[in-house]
């Protein structure tokens, strides 16, 4: 059969698939082979939802074990602030942590600077630069008593002058 063969019949093929469907075509089939038609199970489908099964999985392992190494990391963190804090008391406590990282060192402090009395001319506030009234609430500006005289200008108009 070739294509043009199939163009010239296919009014002929579409009453045939029409007296099919219309009439029940019949063909024994059992219902395990309705349920899969029905489904559209392929085996390829079946893998493809393996494989997305998979990966769900192994991204909840991945996840699980950022929360660990992150839970690992506080700890560790919260047991080097306790350290810091008692400082030398422990009599060499911070080398016998288990591998972890020394106990942080502490500097001396930075050198206090002497503390000055400011000057009667600093202390009196100078002019501002900007000397504007702001906002104001309450108070009516031009443009509002301009539109109320117009608005009683018309309201006294009959409505046939106004047209």
């Amino acid at each position: 059969m070739t294509e043009p063969a199939i163009l010239h019949h296919s009014f002929d093929l579409l009453c045939a698939f029409d007296e099919i469907v219309s009439l029940g075509y019949k063909e024994n089939v059992s219902l395990l082979q309705v349920r899969n038609v029905l489904e559209g199970e392929s085996h390829e489908e079946k893998i493809q939802e393996i494989i997305a099964r998979n990966k769900e999985a192994e991204a909840k392992e991945e996840l699980k074990r950022r929360a660990k190494q992150l839970e690992m990391q506080r700890r560790e963190q919260q047991r080097r602030a306790q350290l810091g804090a008692v400082g030398g008391i422990g009599g060499g406590y911070g080398q016998m942590a288990g591998g972890y990282a020394p106990s942080p060192r502490f500097d001396a402090p930075a050198p206090i600077q002497e503390y000055r009395t400011p000057s009667p001319a600093a202390a009196l506030p100078s002019k501002p630069s900007f000397k504007g009234s702001g906002m104001k609430l309450g108070r009516k500006g031009k443009q509002n008593d301009l539109m109320c005289a117009l608005d009683d200008d018309h309201s006294h108009e009959p409505l046939a002058a106004r047209e």
